[in-house]
């Protein structure tokens, strides 16, 4: 998804592809972790440990991606996601990671039986700076799906 809102977007489409690969690497180390460490029968749901959970996923991506010896565009990138309380404040390929990463997880939550959300609305989940980034890729036929 990454590579394809790059593209319509005219930005670099391998370093989005790299940044978007390696922005939930992160998440199969840690979640791996947290069940072979988690012996209760639920997992913690609160927004602070989701939020917490999903900086740690970030900081372990950047660390991937410099062990693996990505451009440092991608780990800036990747920092951005980490460092930026706005979208407005990341850079272009930064918008479009975090844009691409929410994306994701709103499509995966379609996909997993929730189609009959009744009145869902884009701007609940996502600034006008990502409902118009959204738009453009749409409107470009980045996306093969229309939430």
């Amino acid at each position: 998804m990454n590579e394809s809102a790059a593209k319509a977007l005219s930005q670099d489409r391998f370093h989005a592809y790299l940044a978007g690969l390696t922005a939930q690497s992160g998440m199969s180390v840690i979640v791996k972790e947290l069940d072979s460490n988690f012996v209760e029968t639920e997992t913690p749901s609160s927004m602070q440990f989701i939020n917490q959970l999903n900086q740690y996923v970030m900081e372990v991506s950047i660390s991937l991606s410099k062990q693996w010896q990505f451009p440092k565009e991608v780990t800036q990138v990747l920092q951005e996601q980490v460092d930026c309380d706005e979208i407005n404040d990341m850079c272009s390929l930064g918008q479009i990671t975090y844009f691409s990463d929410r994306l994701t997880k709103l499509q995966s939550l379609f996909e997993d039986g929730n189609k009959k959300i009744e009145g869902f609305n884009m701007s609940k989940v996502m600034d006008d700076a990502m409902c118009l980034m959204y738009q453009k890729c749409l409107e470009k036929g980045a996306f093969p799906f229309n939430l």
